[in-house]
């Protein structure tokens, strides 16, 4: 018995809507729901024709040309492996913002966008020249922001990654900040001076355990070291918190994210720090506690 040859269609001869649906499909199987499998497909080929929505849809009985269909084949394997789609276009949207990413920095979430709207509240009750630390910057998204946002603030952002750092400085000549912004390589604050203002930190806080129920866009696709924070996820937590109270002025601040859960272990890290207050902790938009705001106080004898 001879076996079954499925033919498919030649792809230099399909519309761009019949390789959406095409693309579709092989993402579903790969593991994507239907509606993430239908907007990655969509928005990969438009990215790859340079089109916008609205545009895509009044072609989209056009024929694609040989190479697009070629390229959009390759792009669609790679999300096939579940590689994120951020990685594959290169950017990814920040405070509507696009920032370039890597396999070497943590990819810029939704939620961190906290950080930047309680950071430019906490501005305004500082007097004085203002000096602000992202500790473990990253793709930079956060110092860059916050610079584009408070053109009178003054910066410096930390990583220990020379990848992580190459790419935060790309970003900043891309937004046109790179003037106002120091990075220096280093294990969050340790070589920092003191009398600090503001810190700012989106630092690992996932526990190791937790590695094998990680999407696989992120456990294989992100760097380790910007994701764990040890066995309880409180690793940098605890280095940064130390750091802070001897670096950060009387009066000055440290905003952080944590995980989800985390809020009670945050109170208790923190309150093991005589010289730091925990000032409260603010909620996502699902109402998840995300970020805990701390204070440098001063000791009255």
């Amino acid at each position: 018995m001879k076996p079954t040859i499925v033919h498919e269609l030649p792809t230099t001869s399909l519309t761009f809507q019949a390789h959406i649906i095409q693309a579709r499909e092989r993402l579903m199987s790969a593991g994507l729901s239907k509606t993430e499998a239908t907007l990655d497909a969509e928005l990969l080929l438009r990215k790859l024709a340079n089109l916008d929505r609205g545009t895509l849809l009044v072609r989209r009985h056009e024929t694609a040309g040989p190479d697009l269909a070629t390229a959009y084949r390759k792009i669609i394997r790679r999300r096939e492996l579940r590689e994120p789609v951020h990685l594959i276009l290169g950017v990814r949207e920040f405070w509507g913002r696009d920032f370039k990413v890597s396999p070497h920095v943590l990819v810029p979430r939704p939620e961190t966008e906290l950080i930047v709207e309680v950071a430019m509240t906490t501005s305004r009750a500082i007097s004085g020249p203002i000096d602000v630390v992202d500790a473990g910057t990253g793709s930079g998204c956060l110092a860059i922001t916050l610079a584009l946002e408070l053109p009178s603030v003054r910066f410096i952002a930390t990583d220990i990654s020379t990848a992580a750092l190459t790419v935060a400085r790309q970003n900043a000549r891309r937004h046109n900040v790179s003037d106002r912004i120091r990075f220096m390589q280093t294990n969050f604050l340790e070589n920092c001076n003191s009398g600090i203002n503001l810190i700012v930190s989106n630092p690992p806080y996932i526990r190791e355990s937790d590695k094998d129920i990680l999407p696989p866009e992120v456990r294989n696709y992100e760097p380790s070291a910007a994701l764990f924070g040890g066995h309880d996820g409180l690793d940098c937590f605890r280095v940064l918190f130390a750091q802070a109270e001897t670096r950060l002025r009387n009066g000055g601040w440290i905003i952080v994210e944590f995980g989800l859960g985390q809020e009670h272990d945050i109170r208790r890290l923190a309150s093991k720090h005589k010289n730091l207050s925990l000032m409260g902790t603010k909620r996502d938009l699902q109402g998840i506690p995300r970020i805990a705001v701390l204070r440098k106080t001063v000791e009255v004898n």
